[in-house]
């Protein structure tokens, strides 16, 4: 039974998400729309430590308490995730009768609800059919909503950070290609392929030089363990260098100095990379794959996207190197990204959602 919604516009929202721990593209976009709207009360759901899930229930509570506008919350779609943070979110929502809006950052929504029983997906059209608006990064993800009539849908592109913006481009004037993977260290994600790509570049002879930087995460393919053996076997090569996370003026710094951003990524989830928007920003040109919103998002742009395996992507590089076109290139993505994905503009886009909320 759907109650009616009670969201006085002169109060502030109530946000929940992971507005502390390691930052994935998902975390770091919750933290960009707590920056839009910073009168938010911001409950944390990062669930770094057991107490974070045994006390979150009770945060949630008094969060609620302490607001009487919309709640805005960034939805798992994993069970772990739908129990112990969505399902309480959009349950005090209802109860509390609240606007509720959710943010989509993945493409596997459809997947999450259609991959189980009948009892469970009936939970979870229950539970988001009480949701009355969801953004995403591209409308494409929003389709998997169909189902939700009463829905409202909304498209809001992700961003790069203002320290890419204000930051000079530093490319090479040499003969060095720099080529960089700057994503969290996943088998699936595909850095070892950037590392094999280069690999077979120099074998044949062209001045490339890579840097990888990110955080490493296990999955069913590699573990942290072995991840982190990998980095310590390649970082003896005298053109790879290992950089480890990097954030802010650090990360501002590693892409201007970078020619091809490498991201030939299968990860399985994969959505709309916010590391591709701040490769063009910092004027890049992108080597990834045709993966999740890749191919809407690389569109307008100097981009290739091509099979995500080594020779392909060497081929792609080795392209680029013998282009006559590389500073115009470099010129026309920064400028586009400027234009069409600013934090300004995502910012605006998660304010207006709670105009008249």
């Amino acid at each position: 039974m759907d109650l009616p919604r009670t969201t006085p516009s002169n109060s502030a929202p109530l946000f929940v998400g992971a507005a502390t721990g390691l930052i994935t593209g998902q975390a770091k976009a919750f933290r960009e729309a707590c920056a839009a709207v910073p009168t938010a009360r911001v409950v944390d759901a990062s669930f770094e430590r057991k107490l974070d899930v045994i006390s979150f229930p009770v945060r949630l509570f008094v969060g609620f308490i302490q607001t009487n506008s919309a709640v805005y919350f960034t939805s798992s779609r994993s069970w772990r995730g739908f129990l112990t943070r969505d399902i309480p979110v959009i349950l005090l929502g209802t109860v509390f009768r609240r606007r509720i809006i959710n943010h989509l950052h993945g493409n596997d929504f459809e997947s999450f609800r259609t991959g189980t029983g009948r009892l469970s997906r009936c939970l979870i059209d229950i539970m988001y059919s009480q949701i009355d608006t969801s953004v995403a990064p591209d409308k494409t993800l929003l389709s998997q909503y169909s189902m939700f009539e009463r829905m409202k849908l909304i498209e809001i592109p992700n961003f790069f950070d203002d320290d890419i913006a204000t930051t000079q481009m530093k490319k090479s004037r040499d003969e060095v290609i720099n080529v960089l993977y700057l994503s969290n260290l996943i088998f699936s994600k595909g850095f070892t392929v950037a590392v094999e790509a280069v690999d077979i570049l120099v074998s044949e002879g062209l001045p490339v030089k890579l840097t990888i930087c990110g955080h490493p995460i296990g999955d069913a393919d590699m573990s942290v363990d072995q991840i982190e053996t990998y980095l310590r076997n390649i970082a003896a090569k005298d053109y790879i260098t290992v950089a480890g996370p990097v954030y802010g003026a650090r990360k501002a710094d590693v892409l201007s100095k970078a020619d091809v951003f490498v991201l030939p990524t299968t990860y399985p989830t994969e959505a709309a990379p916010i590391s591709i928007i701040e490769a063009f920003a910092a004027g890049c040109f992108v080597v990834s794959s045709d993966h999740g919103m890749i191919s809407r998002m690389v569109d307008g742009f100097h981009a290739d996207l091509v099979q995500p395996t080594p020779h392909e992507i060497a081929s792609s590089i080795s392209r680029f190197y013998f282009s006559e076109a590389r500073a115009d290139i470099s010129l026309s993505n920064r400028t586009r990204a400027m234009a069409v994905y600013s934090s300004g503009r995502y910012r605006s886009g998660i304010r207006n959602l709670f105009n008249g909320a």
